[in-house]
């Protein structure tokens, strides 16, 4: 009984998740900026679609996943930070610092890009005052500092 209400809540986590990342805003915003750099630097909008696809392409492939290595997570956070930047560019910045060694373990997928959505979706962001996330291993968590 137990283990049916567990699994029923894992697959609603999931499939928020899943929503959440395919979320309109997101991808309407990530079409502007995609629209906006064809015309002014090429490489850059090539660039763009790239890490664009990557991160929806992660989603997909982990979706279902318990566990995840913590290389795979932090090679999606990089390209949700990457597609982020170029949106907000001096009024967003960003810092990774994971120890090497801890890039084995495991994690649930997405758990970092749901803290990194409410870092864009709680604070403000502009030149005069950017925001600034942190991201950094302690011990033997993860953390994630706006």
């Amino acid at each position: 009984m137990i283990a049916q209400i567990l699994e029923k809540e894992n697959a609603e986590i999931r499939f928020e998740t899943l929503k959440g990342q395919l979320n309109p805003h997101f991808l309407f915003n990530s079409l502007n900026v995609l629209s906006s750099l064809i015309g002014k630097d090429a490489e850059k909008a090539r660039e763009f679609v790239d890490e664009f696809s990557m991160v929806y392409r992660y989603t997909l492939d982990v979706i279902d996943n318990q566990v995840v290595e913590l290389s795979e997570e932090m090679s999606f956070v990089k390209a949700f930070l990457y597609l982020q930047k170029i949106r907000f560019d001096d009024a967003m910045m960003y810092d990774v610092n994971i120890d090497a060694e801890k890039l084995n373990r495991l994690v649930p997928p997405l758990a970092l890009q749901t803290l990194l959505e409410n870092c864009f979706k709680h604070n403000r962001a502009s030149e005069d005052s950017p925001l600034r996330i942190k991201i950094y291993d302690d011990k033997n968590y993860i953390v994630v500092v706006k």
